[in-house]
C-alpha cells in the first residue's frame, strides 16, 4: 500500500528506550518524517535542553539533524516547550518560558524543519476574564512569529481539549491568526483534542473543514472523547472515514504525523514492531480517501 501523505511520528518513546538508535529504527519501520520530540526535555522549559549554555545549545541541535540525515528521515515539526503552564508563571520565571520557546524557534531552524508547534496559554482566569486570555496570547505570539520570521521557520498553533476552554474551537484559532497576522504562522489540528471538544453533532471532521487551509500540520491520535487519551487511530471513537474525506476535500498536503502513547509502554525489543503497527495504521488511514 502505496501511502498518499507522508507519514510520520513522534520520536519520544523511541528515544527512551533506544536512545541513539531511535530514528534508524523508526525509518526500518517505515517512517520517512518525524515529529521531533527529545526524550531529555518532555515539553519541559526549565530543565535539559532549554537550560543549555547558547554554544551547547547549537551544537546539540547541528549533531541531531547529522542523526536525522544518516538515518535517511526529516524532521518534519518539532514541539515548543508547554510546561509548566505559564499561566503559573510570574518575573523571571515568566521571562525563562518565553526564551525557551523562542530558543524552540531557532532549534527548528537549526534542524531544518519547517514548522514548530505551539501551545496557547489558558489562563486561571479565563472564565472571568476572557479578554486578558485573548490578549496575552495575541501578545506572545506576535513576539514568537517575529523570531519565526527572521529563521523563515513557521508557528502552527495547537487546538486545545476540552469543550468551551479557549482556542478549543475553530472560531479562536483563526481569530488569534487574524489578530497576530504574520505570513508564518498556521494551525497544527490534534485530532484527540478537537474530539474532546466537540458540541453536540460536530465532527472532528468539521472543525477540520473549518479551519481549511490553516491547518498544515497535524497531531493524529484517537480516545473515546472523554480525556486525551492519545490512543491509536481506531482504538476510539473518532470517525476516521469522515476526518480523511475532509482532508482531501481541504487539499491537505502536509503529513500525517501520528501523536500516540502506544509504543511508551513497551521495552525496548517491541519498539521496531509497535512501530511497525503504527505506520501501517496511518497507511490504512490514507487508504480511506
Amino acid at each position: 500500500m502505496i501511502p498518499q501523505f507522508q507519514i510520520s511520528t513522534e520520536t519520544g518513546a523511541a528515544d527512551k528506550k533506544c536512545g541513539e538508535a531511535s530514528l534508524r529504527l523508526l525509518a526500518q519501520a517505515g517512517f520517512t518524517c518525524v515529529d521531533y520530540s527529545p526524550a531529555m526535555n518532555g515539553y519541559q522549559a526549565f530543565k535539559g535542553l532549554y537550560t543549555f549554555s547558547d554554544s551547547d545549545f547549537k551544537s546539540f541541535f547541528v549533531r541531531e539533524k547529522e542523526r536525522a540525515q544518516n538515518a535517511g528521515v526529516q524532521i518534519g515539526q518539532i514541539h515548543a516547550p508547554y510546561n509548566p503552564p505559564p499561566d503559573t508563571l510570574t518575573g523571571e520565571e515568566l521571562a525563562f518560558f518565553v526564551r525557551a520557546v523562542k530558543r524552540a524557534i531557532y532549534a527548528c531552524h537549526l534542524l531544518g524543519s519547517p514548522y514548530v508547534v505551539i501551545h496557547p496559554v489558558i489562563f486561571p482566569d479565563w472564565q472571568e476574564a476572557p479578554d486578558y486570555s485573548y490578549e496575552m496570547n495575541a501578545q506572545l505570539l506576535k513576539a514568537y512569529a517575529e523570531i519565526a520570521e527572521q529563521y523563515q521557520v513557521h508557528l502552527a498553533v495547537e487546538n486545545m481539549p476540552g469543550l468551551g476552554v479557549p482556542y478549543s474551537d475553530s472560531a479562536d484559532l483563526l481569530e488569534l491568526l487574524r489578530t497576530v497576522s504574520s505570513p508564518c504562522l498556521a494551525v497544527c489540528l490534534d485530532t484527540g483534542h478537537a474530539h474532546m471538544s466537540m458540541p453536540e453533532g460536530k465532527t472532528v471532521a468539521d472543525m477540520a473543514r473549518e479551519l481549511g487551509s490553516a491547518v498544515k500540520v497535524l497531531h493524529v491520535h484517537d480516545n473515546d472523547a472523554t480525556f486525551d487519551q492519545h490512543r491509536c487511530p481506531y482504538m476510539g471513537t473518532i470517525d476516521w472515514q469522515a476526518f480523511m474525506t475532509a482532508l482531501k476535500e481541504m487539499c491537505y498536503a502536509g503529513t500525517l504525523s501520528l501523536e500516540t502513547g502506544f509504543a511508551d509502554v513497551l521495552p525496548a525489543s517491541l519498539q521496531l514492531p509497535a512501530y511497525r503497527f503504527l505506520y501501517e495504521t496511518a497507511s490504512d488511514l490514507c487508504s480511506l480517501l
